[in-house]
C-alpha cells in the first residue's frame, strides 16, 4: 500500500493531465496483482503424518488423509505446487508453494516433491 501511496504522491507533483489518470490505475492494477500473489504463496514443510503450513506469521498441521489433490503449474517460474483439500483449513481449501529448485531443472518435469506428498499421503492411509 506504501508503494501506491509513493506514486501517487509522485505523479501529483507532475502536471501529467489524462494520464496521469491512467499511470494511477495501472500502478493501482499491478500492485494488487502483486500482492495477490504473494499473499497466496506458503511455507509448506512434510512428515509422515502431517502437512505444515506456513503463511510465515502462523502455522497450522494438516492430516495428510485431508490432502484431495496435488498439482504444479508448467507455465510459471518458478513453479508453483498447487495441494487441495478435503476439508477447509485456516489457509482455505486450497495452498500454493514455491518449492526449492531441483538440481536437475526441467520446466516439463513433474517436481519431485509432487510425488513425495503423494507418497506421503498413501502411506499415511494404510496406517
Amino acid at each position: 500500500m506504501l508503494f501506491i501511496f509513493f506514486w501517487a504522491l509522485v505523479i501529483g507533483l507532475f502536471d501529467l493531465g489524462r494520464e496521469k489518470w491512467m499511470f494511477i490505475g495501472l500502478i493501482i492494477i499491478l500492485s494488487g496483482m502483486v500482492y495477490q500473489l504473494c499473499v497466496r504463496i506458503r511455507k509448506v514443510a512434510l512428515d509422515d503424518k502431517y502437512l505444515y503450513v506456513s503463511n510465515y506469521i502462523k502455522e497450522i498441521r494438516i492430516p495428510l488423509p485431508n490432502i484431495n489433490k496435488v498439482s504444479e503449474n508448467y507455465l510459471t517460474t518458478p513453479k508453483l505446487i498447487h495441494i487441495a483439500f478435503k476439508d477447509s483449513t485456516t489457509f482455505g481449501k486450497k495452498i500454493s508453494f514455491i518449492p526449492q529448485a531441483d538440481s536437475l531443472f526441467s520446466p516439463y518435469k513433474s517436481h519431485h516433491i509432487v510425488d513425495e506428498i503423494l507418497d506421503a499421503k498413501a502411506m499415511s492411509e494404510r496406517v
